[in-house]
């Protein structure tokens, strides 16, 4: 509708009955898709223009389905000056945006209508003051009423569920925010502050009104480290791979002299061991041997190369299963 300017052919009909819309105009216009006058037969858009208390009144109507697109308000017949009350209308003919001009320039309340948002703007001589949005549950309930002084740079927002029971309330100013979120009982539950620039800071508290922001962080810590731990799907690994563990053990495992004569000796060994964080091993337990080859086989996996773990920060027991006739 921008384009309705004094560009446009004005086409004058003197109290001309216009046969498809059944009614009587003091000025007929013809415009195209684009709102560029144009001649009467390729006109998709047709304005009728009214005399009416010194000015003049405008309706489009699509010309091919006869729907009403505008009804507005001009100085004068050649459209150049907006002044009175704008009515905008959607596909299915309902209102879409009202609001009034005062030579060209809006003044006062605005409302828009959409599918599930009405929102309204107050201007003062064209200039946007200030502005409410309100989006609606599909119940019909109110879900969110925002209030946005455009002019100053603050705002406030208020959310509910489809109940009607206040969620969250959020506040604007200067380019600063505070979020905040509510218990059933309206008391707050959770403050977000964000500052242009800088990290959000949250503040968290109980029904009763005290401060748990630290009991919350380490809550929060200890769920981030169970999921990376449960995320971690590769395991430890011996630098080479457990052939190359193997091969370590057996190049540097001394057998004390006569152990084949010691009652009760093996050929296997059972060996088993914790990694901690830095892939050394711990906790080493070896079965099958005497106190003196336990002690041999645990120095030997001290001196192991680290492990690589992987991301994880513990891993354990590495079972292995030794034999030792292959030593020597």
């Amino acid at each position: 509708m921008k384009k309705i300017v004094c560009l446009l052919t004005l086409f004058i009909c003197s109290s001309k009955l216009i046969p498809s819309l059944g009614q009587s105009a003091d000025y007929v216009y013809y415009f195209d898709k684009d709102m560029n006058s144009t001649s009467a037969s390729n006109a998709k858009v047709l304005g009728t223009g009214i005399k009416e208390n010194g000015k003049i009144k405008l309706t489009l109507y699509d010309n091919e389905t006869g729907r009403t697109l505008l009804r507005a308000f001009f100085s004068d017949s050649t459209l150049s000056v907006k002044n009175g009350l704008f009515t905008s209308y959607d596909a299915a003919g309902l209102e879409e945006s009202e609001g009034e001009y005062r030579n060209n320039l809006k003044e006062g309340y605005w409302l828009h209508w959409y599918a599930e948002l009405k929102d309204s703007s107050y201007y003062v001589r064209g200039e946007e003051i200030n502005r409410v949005t309100v989006y609606y549950h599909p119940n019909g309930n109110l879900a969110t009423r925002g209030f946005y002084d455009i002019k100053n740079t603050r705002s406030e927002k208020l959310s509910w569920d489809s109940t009607g029971l206040l969620l969250s309330r959020e506040l604007g100013d200067k380019g600063s925010t505070e979020l905040q979120l509510l218990y059933p009982t309206g008391k707050i539950k959770q403050v977000e502050r964000r500052i242009a620039g800088k990290s959000p800071v949250n503040t968290y508290f109980d029904e009763n009104g005290n401060d748990i922001t630290k009991k919350i962080a380490a809550e929060q810590k200890q769920r981030d480290k169970n999921l990376a731990d449960s995320l971690l799907t590769t395991e430890p690994r011996f630098p080479g791979g457990m052939v190359a563990a193997y091969d370590f053990i057996k190049r540097n495992l001394r057998l004390p002299p006569g152990y084949w004569g010691t009652p009760g000796s093996s050929s296997t060994l059972q060996i088993s061991f914790m990694l901690d964080k830095s892939g050394n091993a711990k906790d080493i337990v070896v079965k099958g041997a005497g106190r003196d080859v336990e002690a041999e086989v645990a120095s030997v996996l001290r001196r192991m190369p680290r492990w690589k773990m992987n991301g994880h920060t513990s891993y354990g027991p590495v079972n292995l299963s030794l034999n030792v006739n292959t030593i020597y």
